[in-house]
């Protein structure tokens, strides 16, 4: 009976380990993919300012 018990916990237990780890990677790579796009805006936004800034000083 407890070997029974036994073998259908491990499965669960995998089951839910897994999908806990792809669940934290999803969130890291929304997170990390979100600071990339935020970075590439930021630096076009950037250049875009000195440009301009240096075009109206000009």
């Amino acid at each position: 009976m407890l070997i029974v018990v036994f073998v259908g916990v491990i499965p669960v237990l995998l089951i839910g380990f897994c999908v806990d780890w792809f669940c934290f990677f999803v969130v890291l790579f929304v997170y990390v993919f979100d600071f990339v796009l935020f970075l590439k805006w930021f630096c076009v936004f950037v250049i875009f300012f000195e440009k301009a800034l240096a075009g109206g000083l000009e």
